[in-house]
């Protein structure tokens, strides 16, 4: 199972254990409204965000791992359904573009996420749109 399926999914363990997994104890997400600095702080706007929303889909347009500056870039497209906006309800999906990068630390089994920051991309950057 990706990433990608695990955030998608609404099975709280799994996406707990992945979080513990890919980011550090004081991982930052940074977000244009707000900043959390802990890896329990992370898990916790993961599992509010897919609990107010039905059904989460992700494309992901561009994905840039940078290893000499350690950052890997995405670009993606987010389609939710968020349960208690009325639209939702008649299946009228929300997009939601955003570009993300992700600051990376060697370890090793691997890099992990020591900082993820969100924001929304230009509608005109969009390369699927």
């Amino acid at each position: 199972m990706t990433i990608a399926h695990i955030l998608e999914s609404h099975n709280w363990r799994r996406r707990k254990d992945l979080v513990d997994k890919v980011f550090t104890p004081d991982a930052e997400f940074w977000h244009p409204f707000f900043i959390v600095r802990s890896r329990h702080e992370i898990l916790g706007i993961y599992q509010l965000w897919a609990a107010n929303n039905v059904k989460i889909n992700v494309t992901y347009d561009r994905v840039v791992p940078d290893s000499a500056n350690n950052v890997v870039v995405v670009d993606l497209l987010e389609t939710v359904r968020v349960w208690w906006l009325p639209l939702t309800w008649f299946g009228i999906p929300i997009n939601i573009i955003l570009h993300t990068v992700f600051d990376v630390e060697e370890t090793p089994e691997g890099y992990i996420y020591t900082r993820q920051e969100v924001s929304p991309l230009p509608p005109n950057l969009h390369v699927n749109a």
